[in-house]
C-alpha cells in the first residue's frame, strides 16, 4: 500500500526533547482497533489522551490534563490541579482528599461517575453552586474542594453519580 516516514518528537518541559524517525512499510490496509491503554504521567504538567478502548489515565504529580476520548474510560489526575475531560461513554473521574482541586470539563450527569478514594464517602461531602452554573464537590468537615464540575448544576448531583 506504500511507504510513510513517522517522526515521533516526546517533550518534558522540565528534561529536554528527543526525537526519532521510523519508516513503515503498510502492505495491507489499516484498520483502526480500539485498544485499552493505560497511560501514566510524570511529577511534572503532563497532557494524556487516551483511544477508542476503555483507557485509564493516571495523571501523577503536577497540574495535568486527561482527555479520554472515546469509551469508557478512568481518570486519575493525581496530585495537582488537574483538567479533565472524559469523552464519550461512561466514564469515572478519581477524587481524593489533599491531592488538589481538579475540574471536570464534561460530566455528564446520570452517565457518568466519580470515585471517592482516600477513605471518603459521599455523606462527608458538600455539594453546592460554583459561580452560578458550575458545581462543587468540597469534604464538608475542611472545606477543601475536590472537584468543579464545569457546567453542571450543583441541584442535579446525587449519591447515584458517586461509586
Amino acid at each position: 500500500m506504500g511507504n510513510f516516514t513517522v517522526t515521533v518528537t516526546a517533550s518534558d518541559h522540565a528534561k529536554g526533547r528527543v526525537e526519532d524517525v521510523f519508516n513503515i512499510e503498510v502492505s495491507s490496509p489499516i484498520t483502526g482497533i480500539p485498544k485499552d491503554y493505560e497511560l501514566q504521567g510524570t511529577e511534572n504538567a503532563d497532557t494524556l489522551s487516551g483511544d477508542r478502548g476503555n483507557d485509564s489515565l493516571y495523571g501523577g504529580e503536577g497540574s495535568d490534563t486527561l482527555y479520554g476520548q472515546e469509551g469508557d474510560d478512568l481518570l486519575d489526575g493525581g496530585n495537582g490541579s488537574d483538567t479533565l475531560y472524559g469523552g464519550d461513554g461512561v466514564d469515572t473521574f478519581v477524587l481524593a482528599p489533599g491531592m488538589g482541586q481538579d475540574t471536570i470539563d464534561d460530566f455528564t450527569n446520570h452517565t457518568d461517575k466519580i470515585r471517592l478514594e482516600g477513605g471518603l464517602i459521599f455523606t462527608e461531602l458538600e455539594i453546592a453552586s460554583h459561580q452560578g452554573s458550575s458545581t462543587s464537590i468540597k469534604v464538608a468537615a475542611s472545606g477543601e474542594v475536590l472537584a468543579i464540575l464545569s457546567g453542571i448544576d450543583y441541584e442535579v448531583i446525587r449519591a447515584d453519580d458517586f461509586v
